[in-house]
């Protein structure tokens, strides 16, 4: 399953990664790393595939994630 609508398919993955993702200082450090490559596909485990723009628009998405794992707790 390839993602052709990214607004609609964000709703699905938010609640997930929220949970999912251990820290934000992880997710940030994760995202500096990975904004370094050239990257045309992302393709996860389990879920749908960002070809192109959508996997910009995925990266741009988890850095828009204010709160995630144990950031919720306090």
């Amino acid at each position: 399953l390839i993602v052709e609508d990214f607004e609609e398919h964000k709703k699905l993955m938010e609640p997930f990664h929220r949970r999912y993702l251990a820290t934000r200082k992880a997710l940030e450090i994760w995202l500096k790393k990975v904004r370094k490559l050239d990257i045309d596909v992302i393709a996860p485990q389990h879920g749908s595939i960002f070809l192109k723009e959508n996997a910009k628009k995925f990266l741009d998405w988890l850095d828009s994630l204010d709160k995630v794992g144990a950031d919720l707790m306090g």
